[in-house]
């Protein structure tokens, strides 16, 4: 799998500590419903401290590719925008973003590039950037994209920092430049899909509006099952669904829609946790036509914790998701323990 982050901004969850509790590793800021500014994609948006998101990726050297859409909302002014870091924190390489809006990419205090002026970011415009990263001490490559048109890329260099190792382990997000940001994603080129640059994506959020074909959980706090996990934010522990019996499975179905362009995943989203000590573990499910895509089982925490599943192709083809088959997507959870 090459897609391994995605996040609209805000669209599920009600407050910046409830992302980080799985979804982000951390995450300051707020969230914002109203006033975004004109060409806004989304519904939400969030507002993030400087230094104030993290978001963690499996240990290794990359190629990574991180996309976001921003809009700054004060004078732009160099600063840093995003930091690729070593598992220890450790700074690898560093984007800031400068006066004209093109971005440059530093090792330390050495300078490894800086984007053409062919697409630049504005104050008050929307704009979607894209920063790829391949660590490395020799053979390095980074590139950077605005709107999808390469404005950096860079190849045979030193892109690892004072870390001893060339292994990536998270990103530090966040800038001294006000702006808001949605649609955030991850990708490396460990899979066969998604292996690079997506674009400018866009993530509507979807919410259950039927039962799927498995309804052995228990609904608490309302009726029919699928409306106790149907929350756009969460109602934890007033509105849920609950089970103790291993082998148990909930599923749920969803409107059809009219999606355009490639999809290139569904993150299926849960929000979980064990009401009881011990050992508790839960596997999430993407199924299709009868056929399942489960994903590696969960062992679950005493407080709500955020899992995301993201399934890149359909489980009945075995080929990228059409509309046809995303409007006939079921998600669900199974209780292994």
């Amino acid at each position: 799998m090459s897609l391994i982050f995605a996040d609209p901004g805000g669209a599920f969850y009600s407050t910046t500590t409830q992302a980080s509790q799985g979804l982000w590793n951390s995450l300051t800021g707020s969230i914002s419903t109203s006033g975004l500014p004109a060409g806004n994609i989304e519904s939400t948006a969030l507002q993030i401290n400087p230094s104030g998101g993290v978001i963690t990726v499996p240990n290794s050297p990359g190629t990574y590719t991180y996309g976001v859409r921003f809009c700054p909302t004060a004078t732009l002014g160099q600063t840093a925008f995003m930091v690729w870091r070593d598992p220890t924190n450790t700074a690898q390489i560093t984007f800031n973003i400068n006066a004209n809006g093109t971005f440059s990419a530093l090792r330390g205090a050495t300078t490894l590039g800086t984007s053409s002026t062919s697409v630049v970011m504005v104050k008050n415009a929307w704009s979607y950037v894209e920063f790829q990263l391949l660590c490395d001490a020799s053979v390095g490559t980074l590139a950077i994209q605005i709107n999808g048109t390469s404005v950096l890329s860079l190849t045979g260099q030193n892109t690892k920092g004072s870390s001893t190792t060339t292994n990536i382990g998270n990103l530090l997000l966040g800038s001294n430049i006000s702006g808001y940001y949605q649609d955030f994603y991850i990708t490396n080129s460990s899979g066969s899909y998604n292996t690079g640059f997506l674009g400018d994506v866009q993530m509507p959020v979807s919410l259950a509006n039927a039962n799927g074909a498995f309804t052995a959980w228990t609904a608490n706090g309302t009726t029919p099952l699928y409306n106790c996990v149907n929350a756009s934010t969460p109602a934890d522990s007033t509105i849920f669904a609950s089970d103790s019996n291993p082998t148990d499975r909930m599923s749920v179905a969803y409107p059809t829609t009219s999606v355009t362009g490639n999809i290139v995943g569904v993150a299926h989203v849960s929000r979980m946790l064990k009401s009881t000590s011990g050992t508790r573990t839960v596997s999430q499910v993407v199924t299709n036509n009868s056929v399942d895509q489960v994903a590696s089982a969960q062992s679950l925490n005493t407080t709500y914790t955020y899992y995301q599943q993201i399934s890149e192709t359909d489980p009945n083809t075995s080929l990228p998701w059409t509309q046809s088959g995303f409007n006939t997507i079921q998600t669900g959870l199974i209780t292994e323990s």
